[in-house]
């Protein structure tokens, strides 16, 4: 079922007899979820600033645990989760939404201000979508995520934005 509100529909998904997903469409456009899991509140903030400018949706969470249960909740259409966090870290986050049915298809992108070879290939094979360093290099952080909400390839992605050419 859907209802209007002016410019922005809600749409909402029963599953039983509970709602469980809400997508607000702005303007005609279906408004993408994306879920940042950091233990930096900096960090978050200034995702959360860029994110939203360009029109997303965004959910917080400061430790795995939290992330785990915000992902079930909201069911993001991209998860950004640092790798160090207290509680339950990074990886054994991304261990426990794959595992679960409603949660298990979310891209994650892993965050980490200690990039090594050996975690992006771990974290990779795992399935992850891809593994950045931060601090990040704004374009290049804002056109993976593009190219991950949207379903791109590189191939694709360059197709469109042919100046594109990524730095990793």
């Amino acid at each position: 079922m859907a209802y209007e509100f002016g410019a922005i529909i809600a749409i909402l998904y029963n599953v039983g007899s509970k709602i469980k997903k809400i997508k607000l469409i702005v303007r005609g456009k279906l408004k993408k979820k994306i879920l940042i899991v950091d233990d930096e509140p900096g960090i978050i903030r200034l995702l959360s600033m860029r994110l939203k400018a360009k029109g997303y949706e965004v959910f917080e969470a400061f430790d795995g645990f939290q992330g785990v249960k915000i992902a079930e909740e909201e069911l993001p259409d991209l998860i950004l989760m640092d790798i160090k966090m207290p509680i339950m870290n990074g990886i054994t986050a991304f261990e426990e939404i794959i595992k679960l049915e409603a949660t298990k298809d979310i891209p994650v992108i892993f965050m980490t201000a200690f990039p090594t070879a050996e975690i992006k290939d771990q974290v990779l094979k795992m399935g992850a979508k891809d593994c950045m360093s931060k601090p990040f290099i704004s374009v290049d952080f804002e056109q993976n995520i593009d190219m991950v909400i949207n379903n791109y390839t590189l191939n694709d992605y360059q197709k469109i934005y042919p100046s594109y050419m990524p730095l990793n």
